[in-house]
């Protein structure tokens, strides 16, 4: 964290980290640099508890049902 504080710490369940991949995913052209991490760390969340066929239908589907 290049030496900041923790400003905040929040525990998102799977439905939270699931939208916030897909609106990442929606915006990722105007994502700051500073935020990149995070978005890296949804999306490594989502790789880590799916396989690549889940991966596809729920990137491809564009919401969560």
């Amino acid at each position: 964290m290049n030496g900041e504080k923790t400003a905040l710490t929040y525990n998102f369940s799977e439905r939270e980290v699931r939208e916030l991949a897909l609106l990442l995913r929606k915006v990722e052209n105007i994502i700051p640099y500073s935020l990149k991490p995070f978005a890296g760390q949804i999306e490594e969340h989502l790789y880590n508890s799916m396989n690549i066929e889940e991966l596809e239908e729920f990137f491809n589907r564009g919401k969560i049902c």
